[in-house]
C-alpha cells in the first residue's frame, strides 16, 4: 500500500516524528477506506466491486498494529446489517468457514 505506515523510517528524515506522522496519515486513510466500504455495502453496490474493495484496501489496524483488510466475517457483518443478500450469499458460498469465524477485535 502506498500509504502503509510500516515503511522503514516512515518519512523523509527517518526520525520518530516522521514515523508518527506516517502512522497518523495511514490511520486516517484506513478510516476513509472503511467508511467508503461501509457506504458501498449500504448502497448495495455489485458483489464484484465490494469484494474487490475488501480484498485490496486496508480498513483497520490488526492486533500487530498494521493496516489490514476486512476478513470475510467482518464483511459479512456489513452485508447482514445492510441487508445486502447477494454479498452475504457470495461470502458464505466462497468462504464458508472464514465468513462464519469470529471477527477480529
Amino acid at each position: 500500500m502506498p500509504w502503509d505506515a510500516r515503511r522503514p523510517g516512515g518519512g523523509a528524515d527517518g526520525g520518530p516524528e516522521a514515523s508518527g506522522a506516517a502512522r497518523s496519515r495511514a490511520q486516517k486513510q484506513c478510516r476513509k477506506s472503511s467508511f467508503a466500504f461501509y457506504q458501498a455495502v449500504r448502497d448495495l453496490l455489485p458483489v464484484w466491486l465490494l469484494e474487490d474493495m475488501r480484498a485490496s484496501e486496508a480498513f483497520h489496524w490488526d492486533e500487530r498494529g498494521r493496516a489490514a483488510a476486512y476478513s470475510p466475517s467482518e464483511a459479512l457483518l456489513y452485508a447482514l446489517v445492510h441487508d445486502h443478500q447477494a454479498y452475504a450469499h457470495y461470502l458464505l458460498a466462497t468462504f464458508p468457514r472464514r465468513a462464519l469465524a469470529p471477527p477480529s477485535a
